[in-house]
């Protein structure tokens, strides 16, 4: 069992094979024409972009092409994030990217008749590009209001629902989750489809709810040999004429994989050409010798044969029959091969022994013709489900009197485009859908160019490509009289679900210059079977109708403006669902759809900061479609409310950084176990002195830039920042000021260690830091302290001050944090009366942990840090890092951008 897997993260297997006897590399190739050998990317200096692992032992590419493949084995291949052997990685994905995703950029298109006489129109057509299918990709979640173009669920099909109209249906997803779409938001190019009237039709289906009714949730399988030629059209359909089945030859040639008639000897008949299958025995010479009670043994060169142990193989001549292949040794240094045979599962004990003759091949004996002349076949060998035997290594070179070569009969008659396979492997429909087209019009031009009646019939011949039996046939006949071009969609139901394949040709022909009738075969396509809704998704299911009000130029694009429709919370409560472009909503349900409960987020900061967000105006709009973490989604999103998040004992905490004025713990030479660093950054012309923003701007949901710098600044390098929920200039504008005046005024870092007092503080909290460099703060134990009648304290403590203008002091509270600067006066070198801190200090002879305070004044009383990072270490030390608080950075929050910005 082969096992492919779109990646390497735990999941179970997009596709699945039954492959045997042939090595990994031949059935690569077999699988995928754009497959490039572990040869050729070798010589190039590239690497598979593929990994290959049989039972769980991954197997180097170098061994790709010695390693047969075993029934018995479990092969598992996964995408490695490189080029290299396919041109895409969708040559071997061949049902789920080969056949369906090159619909969607494969579809056919009417041609342009150029010049010449008696021109007439294109079909109206009806074309939505830009839209793509994703498949194996992230179901995209859209926050907030956001345009996007919706994803392919089904392969679109396209249809003429008359002869000169075509219409295409498309069933598309908008996004995960719910959503408000409104009938002008959604728009093909820049047109809402509601101005179309009847040539555009929609509707929208929230997740889970019921499409039963609704034509377009059939999913159309699109055969990609009908339609997307290497011109980009259709088929050409062309003229049936009778051919000879058999050969006028007296002595074949073979050689390889070439059959010749020798001059003199014959020739092949002038209709015999590509794609025809024939019949070829060509007899051998062969010993058979007794084996008893075992299996009778076959000597002789079986190289045309190319068996392998399994292998069922017909025998046409002396000893003629069907048989499975029981053992094969190819014969080495001049000695014959010797093969055994089996049937039903027991050895064969009954052939005619000594010297025979007989043809050996696959059952049937069937090749393909990949070129014909009159003296020369070049055939593909046939396995017996069609499809070409890659592992055949051609003919033994020899001439031969006795053979036999006839024409299948299926392929008599000359011309047939096709036979093509509806369905993909493993599939089967009850209806196929096929289409044609007159390029340039049908008619019959009278001598003075009026054009006048002409028809023109098609045939068309299904047959189960499991039986290969009789071909059923539906002709239709086409008569106009018109140089524009017409299209015909017709439909047939299979006798029962079937694999059907398919072929067409058109009856009859005029060499006549005056007759216009090219037909094209431009579609084929099998119903299948189809979803009735899609669980957690927003769907929408469109018509267009090709006309004078839709162009098929390439701008035609299905793009949808939709609203996530998520819970939001009031007062401390949850609300029922509503629209909303809110920021909280948002990053909440991300939460709780990955496990998080009311208990482990942190409701009180998140309901604290979404009143403020709203007040403020800000708002998330934006589209997360590739594979980012939770995380990194959370952290996209906090970026509009200029905020981020942590995880504080268990919670998940969102932190908004802004103007502060209430302090958190304190930090001083007291209750820190070693020095504070303090590192300055000076300036130099190497920084960022402005920031360019760049988001996407609601009003034409393209991406824009806007500029922020400071006053002075000579805006030679611009630091680059992409905001992708932000859709509003002014909102982006303030970021970028934010951004930029953190650039100039944030240039100190801290760091510094304590005990398990560094746990208490979190991510980006407002705390007061000191150390004991002179001119700097300072800072004491409290050793004792009285309330004074005034309320105030008299404070003794352990160090000698240096008294300032304005003295200030902040004590540290028993669970920590520190009190905002106090005014206090001096009464002696220990003794101090400050304003009340609000309460009673623990002095260093009653308390493991006293009281601490920091002195000088407000320019000088203490660091203000914001905490960036805490470290602990086992078992009882924490270290932290910090930067400079400046009040200057959040001075623009609530401005408005000049307008050179």
């Amino acid at each position: 069992m082969i096992e492919i897997y779109p990646s390497k993260l735990e999941g179970r297997p997009i596709e699945t094979h039954q492959a045997h006897g042939v090595t990994l590399e031949e059935w690569l190739i077999s699988s995928s024409e754009r497959y490039r050998t572990v040869a050729e990317l070798e010589q190039e200096m590239m690497a598979p972009p593929i990994s290959i692992e049989i039972d769980g032992c991954r197997i180097p590419p170098k061994y790709w092409a010695s390693t047969r493949i075993d029934c018995r084995d479990t092969i598992c291949i996964y995408p490695e994030p490189r080029g290299g052997v396919f041109d895409a990685i969708g040559g071997l994905f061949s049902s789920i990217i080969n056949v369906i995703a090159s619909i969607f950029v494969s579809t056919p298109s009417a041609p342009d008749t150029g010049g010449g006489r008696g021109q007439g129109d294109d079909i109206y057509g009806a074309d939505a590009k830009g839209n793509k299918p994703k498949l194996g990709a992230v179901i995209p979640h859209v926050a907030g209001r956001r345009q996007r173009y919706p994803d392919y669920l089904l392969p679109i099909r396209k249809w003429y629902a008359d002869k000169r109209t075509e219409k295409v249906e498309m069933m598309l997803c908008y996004a995960y989750g719910k959503h408000r779409i409104e009938s002008d938001d959604v728009r093909v190019g820049n047109t809402a489809l509601t101005s179309l009237g009847n040539d555009a039709d929609f509707a929208i289906y929230g997740p889970g709810e019921s499409m039963a009714g609704d034509q377009r949730r059939i999913y159309w399988h699109n055969s990609t040999e009908v339609g997307s030629t290497s011109s980009g059209n259709g088929i050409k359909l062309k003229t049936t004429y009778s051919v000879p089945r058999d050969p006028d030859a007296s002595a074949y040639r073979v050689s390889g994989n070439n059959l010749i008639i020798p001059s003199g000897a014959g020739s092949f008949p002038s209709g015999w050409q590509s794609g025809m299958i024939v019949h070829a025995y060509i007899p051998q010479d062969y010993i058979v010798i007794d084996g008893g009670e075992a299996a009778d043994v076959l000597e002789g060169d079986f190289t045309d044969l190319a068996p392998v142990e399994g292998m069922v193989i017909q025998i046409r001549g002396e000893n003629q029959g069907i048989y499975t292949v029981a053992s094969y040794e190819p014969g080495t240094d001049g000695a014959m091969d010797h093969m055994t045979l089996s049937k039903d599962g027991e050895p064969v004990t009954y052939l005619k022994t000594g010297s025979k003759r007989a043809a050996f091949g696959l059952p049937d004996f069937r090749y393909q013709i990949i070129a014909a002349d009159s003296s020369t076949v070049t055939l593909d060998r046939l396995s017996d489900d069609g499809t070409v035997d890659e592992s055949w290594p051609g003919f033994v070179a020899r001439t031969v009197n006795d053979a036999i070569v006839r024409l299948d009969a299926s392929t008599v008659e000359g011309d047939w485009a096709g036979a093509f396979a509806a369905v993909p492997e493993n599939e089967k429909t009850d209806m196929i859908e096929w289409c044609v087209l007159f390029t340039q019009g049908l008619t019959e031009l009278e001598d003075d160019g009026d054009p006048s009646d002409h028809e023109v019939t098609v045939e068309l011949q299904y047959r189960d490509i499991a039986e290969r039996g009789d071909w059923t046939s539906i002709r239709k006949t086409y008569r106009d009289a018109t140089l524009d071009q017409i299209g015909f969609t017709e439909r047939a139901a299979m006798p029962y679900p079937m694999r059907p394949e398919v072929r067409m040709r058109r009856i009859g022909s005029s060499d006549d210059t005056q007759i216009v009738d090219e037909v094209q075969w431009v579609r084929l396509k099998s119903r299948l079977d189809s979803p009735t809704s899609y669980e957690g998704v927003t769907c929408i299911a469109v018509t267009l109708t090709g006309g004078d009000k839709l162009s098929t130029a390439s701008d035609n694009q299905i793009s949808v403006i939709g609203t996530s429709i998520l819970p939001v919370r009031r007062n401390g409560q949850w609300q029922p669902e509503q629209p909303t472009r809110d920021i909280a909503p948002f990053c909440l349900s991300l939460l709780q759809s990955v496990g998080y409960q009311d208990g482990l987020i942190g409701l009180e900061e998140w309901d604290r900061l979404d009143e403020l967000w709203r007040a403020r105006g800000d708002t998330l709009d934006a589209v997360f479609d590739d594979e980012s973490t939770v995380k990194e989604v959370l952290k996209t999103a906090l970026e509009p409310g200029m905020a981020d998040f942590t995880i504080r004992r268990g919670e998940v905490i969102p932190v908004r950084d802004g103007l502060r004025s209430v302090l958190g713990q304190g930090y001083s030479p007291q209750n820190m176990t070693g020095a504070l660093t303090r590192q300055y950054t000076a300036p130099s012309d190497d920084d960022h002195d402005y920031v360019e923003v760049e988001y996407t701007d609601a009003r034409t949901w393209q991406k824009a830039t806007v500029d922020a710098w400071l006053p002075g600044s000579a805006k030679r390098k611009a630091k680059k920042l992409s905001l992708d929920g932000v859709t509003d200039r002014t909102h982006a504008w303030r970021i970028g000021m934010r951004e930029a005046s953190r650039l100039k005024y944030q240039r100190f870092e801290y760091s510094w260690e304590t005990e398990l007092d560094g746990m208490n503080s979190s991510y980006l909290e407002y705390v007061p830091v000191s150390d004991d460099v002179p001119g700097y703060s300072q800072s004491a134990f409290v050793r004792d302290w009285e309330r004074l009648d005034d309320g105030r304290l008299l404070l003794v403590v352990s160090e000698v001050f240096d008294w300032p203008d304005a003295p200030v002091i902040s004590l540290r509270r028993p669970d920590g944090v520190a009190t905002s600067p106090l005014p206090c006066e001096q009464i002696d070198d220990y003794q101090l009366i400050c304003d009340d801190p609000g309460f009673d200090p623990l002095t260093i002879e009653n308390s493991a942990e006293p009281t601490f305070c920091q002195f000088g004044t407000l320019q000088t009383w203490a660091y203000e840090v914001l905490v960036t990072d805490t470290s602990p270490s086992w078992p009882d030390s924490v270290s932290l890092q910090g930067v400079n608080y400046d009040e200057r950075i959040y001075a623009y929050d609530d401005a408005f951008p000049p307008d050179s910005a």
